[in-house]
């Protein structure tokens, strides 16, 4: 899936975003009108949908989806997998993701943070995403 960005601050989407509830992001780091592929999407408990992305700091990220528009509806990757009730002590719901991202113990958090033991494993399945779209 493919989407691209079309505001570059949440201030941007009012009023279909509550400002205090994204006041924990430290910003975006996204260029307008930039076509980025979708690693990741996750339904917060609010009933708000994230996309997880690479974004201009090289690092993955979700960012709500209000701030993109699908330019390519297609989840061409053999590999996703799906878990509800996801990390129930956050404001996740659930997420489609890789199975690591989503069942090893620790490897979400170490995504989100940028821990380098588990950016290598992103890096893994970035790629292959990124090599079926060169094959499509």
């Amino acid at each position: 899936m493919k989407v691209k960005c079309k505001y570059t601050s949440y201030r941007d989407v009012v009023p279909t975003l509550d400002p205090e509830e994204y006041a924990y992001f430290y910003g975006i780091h996204l260029e307008h009108h930039k076509e980025y592929i979708v690693y990741g999407i996750a339904t917060m408990k609010n009933g708000k949908i994230e996309y997880l992305i690479q974004d201009e700091t090289f690092y993955p990220s979700f960012y709500v989806a209000d701030l993109f528009d699908i330019t390519d509806p297609v989840l061409p990757y053999e590999e996703w997998c799906f878990r509800n009730q996801f990390v129930t002590e956050s404001n996740f719901a659930s997420c489609l993701c890789y199975k690591e991202f989503l069942f090893l113990d620790n490897h979400f958090d170490g995504v989100l943070l940028h821990d380098d033991r588990h950016i290598a494993r992103f890096e893994e399945w970035r790629a292959s995403i990124d090599q079926q779209y060169r094959q499509s």
